[in-house]
């Protein structure tokens, strides 16, 4: 059954795009178990945001060896070539409370975010987060400002079946046999965006979020975590 209700933390899959620059405190769970590739951030890290003046992190990866993983990541997975020209970026650390360096934010965008964060139907967003140990993307997506059109009617099975095709494709969970759709929420700019958030793993906390661009009807994001049991009901 269908229910539009989701779980708090589901909220923090929002955080992507450029929902997480603006961001002064976020939460990372990432979990451990997803593949050596991609996501694999420590659980229920509590991270506060801030920015430094110098250009190099001493503990961790620099700013140019994150950008040149994330430029990799983004034509990985959405076969996106960004070279930085007509776009503006947006390169940061991220803290850890202690005041471990935990992540670089590495985004590049043709124009400024709304005070509500929301994204135009031609805004251009690339990037996401790598964590400073691992070197592990830990959340990426690309738009292209290509969605100055209406998005395509299509039912939640599809666009399940999208996300999971996306998710065996990129080996971005080692075992699909236990994932379940857990929640939906639309958002960007007349609902052209939808996330959805599946479930797997034991005790069924593990979770990823795949975001679908409903013009191209296509992935367009994602990112990973944990999730409390108690807060979570099947949708379908």
């Amino acid at each position: 059954m269908r229910t539009k209700k989701i779980p708090s933390l589901v909220l923090i899959g929002v955080l992507t795009l450029g929902v997480l620059v603006g961001a002064k405190v976020y939460a990372a769970t990432i979990n451990s178990q997803m593949s050596k590739d991609v996501l694999m951030t420590e659980t229920n890290k509590q991270i506060v945001q801030q920015v430094l003046s110098k250009e190099e992190i001493n503990d961790g990866i620099s700013r140019e060896k994150a950008v040149e993983i994330m430029k990799e990541a983004l034509e990985k997975y959405f076969n996106e070539k960004v070279d930085g020209k007509n776009l503006s970026n947006d390169i940061r650390p991220v803290y850890e409370e202690n005041g471990k360096v935990a992540e670089w934010i590495v985004y590049w965008r043709d124009e400024p975010l709304s005070e509500n964060w929301e994204l135009k139907d031609t805004s251009t967003l690339y990037g996401g987060s790598v964590d400073v140990k691992t070197e592990k993307i830990t959340h990426i997506g690309a738009l292209n400002g290509d969605r100055n059109r209406k998005a395509q009617k299509v039912t939640i099975k599809e666009i399940k079946e999208l996300s999971v095709n996306f998710i065996k494709q990129n080996k971005l969970i080692g075992n699909m046999e236990d994932i379940k759709l857990i929640g939906e929420y639309k958002w960007g700019s007349n609902n052209k965006l939808t996330q959805l958030v599946f479930s797997y793993g034991k005790g069924m906390t593990d979770y990823i979020y795949i975001t679908i661009d409903l013009v191209n009807k296509k992935v367009c994001d994602f990112s990973g975590g944990t999730l409390d049991p108690q807060n979570t009901k099947i949708i379908e």
